[in-house]
């Protein structure tokens, strides 16, 4: 306690800020005068100072004197300030001002089922300041989530979150009765968890497209439209990807979306449902008239997606094969396993996909010099080549290698008997006259995907068809 202005007061006085020599990089000086003296010997905490000497304090003499006197028979307490703070910068952190507070609640009202980190980067719309913009506090996800919540409180805001897991569960359950048209067709909180969507509207085109395949045609734009067109989009989600099926319609003359899932896992067990509708409404759609060629699929080069695919192209061909449940268990895992292996005949892969990966290879000059991109190009365009046997394959393949050592690894992966089988002719399981009649790649899905999801934004917890 010290005298002030004849009254005991007790006295408060600014630390300053502590300051790096080197980047000037500011830290907010502890209260404590062993731990400051501790932080100030510690040096700068920015990774990339190089400097490793102490910090500086700037100092500041700007003190307030806390006091109380007695007035009228009442206590009154009276805060003093004297001194500024001129002789340093604002040190970073501590607690909003009254006007920081008003700002972040004005972002939280403006976008009330924002996450914290949504509120950090901001968005383009009107009105959208990034949290570190108020106060660079903000910037560490800590602070933006406790503030986050502090806004809530004070705006009276309820998150979803705190309605509890049955509240969930039963709003889950509900959804399709809240709607006209149904859109859950299938789904699972135990095991692989997924969710399934699909409106009439899509299987009416998933029916049209099986029928055109039936029908087969030869000639016109119908022609090497078949199969079905299956990618995952892993930014629709906040958590999960979306996988979606494309088929294309001989009404709308475009790749139309027949199936979309939510999974919550990579594995091929959360993939696996997704490829086992689409599979049962082929044969559903095709009675009688099923072929094992109307279960091709195009789709990228995914471990999952191809032992997904595998497993429930197995699974489909066992439902309607008659006389199969009177096999013995050996003769029945045999054949089995037969079809798991038969199910590469039914799998092309995507040739974008491969370019993509092939032009950042092309584009890294430590893996392949400039000067003999062309040579790396063409070598690629030979391998893509209908016309290419596989002994040429082969040897295609040994000249990339001694050519461009350092993408030997690269090269190997994609002439793995299960990757090459889907994009190269002349070692896929794919007969010639059927991969002639569906898509080499996964391409219209990437186009017509996200004019279907549009209208609900791109974090969105749902979406319409």
């Amino acid at each position: 306690m010290v005298q002030h202005q004849g009254y005991a007061s007790e006295v408060r006085a600014c630390l300053g800020v502590l300051r790096c020599a080197s980047c000037n990089r500011l830290t907010r000086p502890k209260t404590h005068h062993s731990s400051r003296e501790k932080q100030i010997q510690a040096g700068c905490t920015s990774r990339t100072c190089t400097l490793a000497t102490p910090l500086v304090q700037d100092a500041c003499d700007a003190r307030t004197f806390h006091y109380e006197v007695e007035r009228d028979g009442e206590t009154i307490c009276i805060w003093d300030h004297t001194g500024d703070h001129s002789t340093h910068r604002k040190p970073p952190g501590g607690r909003l001002s009254k006007f920081q507070e008003d700002q972040v609640d004005a972002q939280v009202m403006r976008k009330q089922d924002a996450s914290a980190h949504e509120l950090r980067t901001g968005d383009p719309g009107p009105g959208s300041i990034p949290l570190p913009d108020i106060s660079s506090t903000l910037a560490a996800s800590g602070a933006a989530r406790y503030q986050l919540s502090q806004s809530q409180a004070r705006l009276g805001i309820t998150t979803g979150l705190t309605k509890g897991g049955l509240a969930f569960m039963s709003a889950f359950a509900d959804l399709n009765k809240r709607f006209s048209t149904p859109f859950i067709v299938d789904s699972s909180l135990s095991g692989p968890v997924y969710m399934t969507f699909q409106t009439p509207f899509m299987d009416e085109i998933l029916r049209e497209a099986v029928e055109a395949w039936i029908i087969d045609l030869a000639d016109g734009p119908g022609a090497s439209r078949h199969g079905f067109v299956i990618d995952g989009d892993h930014s629709f989600f906040r958590q999960g990807p979306l996988l979606a099926t494309c088929a294309f319609s001989t009404t709308s003359w475009e790749w139309t979306p027949v199936l979309y899932s939510w999974i919550n896992g990579l594995d091929t067990s959360h993939h696996r449902p997704h490829f086992r509708h689409i599979f049962q409404s082929i044969i559903k759609h095709a009675g009688d008239r099923f072929t094992r060629k109307l279960l091709l699929c195009v789709m990228d080069f995914s471990g999952a997606q191809r032992g997904a695919h595998a497993e429930e192209y197995a699974d489909a061909i066992i439902s309607i094969t008659p006389g199969f449940a009177g096999l013995s268990k050996e003769a029945q895992a045999a054949e089995r396993r037969n079809l798991v292996i038969e199910a590469e005949e039914a799998e092309v892969g995507c040739e974008v996909h491969f370019w993509r990966s092939a032009d950042h290879v092309k584009k890294t000059h430590s893996l392949v010099p400039p000067e003999l991109a062309n040579t790396f190009e063409k070598s690629l365009r030979e391998l893509l080549s209908p016309k290419t046997t596989s002994e040429r394959f082969d040897s295609v393949i040994l000249t990339l290698k001694a050519t461009f050592p350092a993408i030997k690894n690269w090269v190997g992966w994609w002439e793995r008997r299960s990757i090459a089988s889907m994009i190269f002719p002349a070692k896929s399981a794919v007969d010639p006259a059927l991969a002639a009649k569906v898509p080499s790649t996964s391409n219209p899905l990437n186009i017509n995907t996200p004019f279907c999801i549009m209208p609900s934004g791109r974090t969105t917890n749902c979406f319409w068809v």
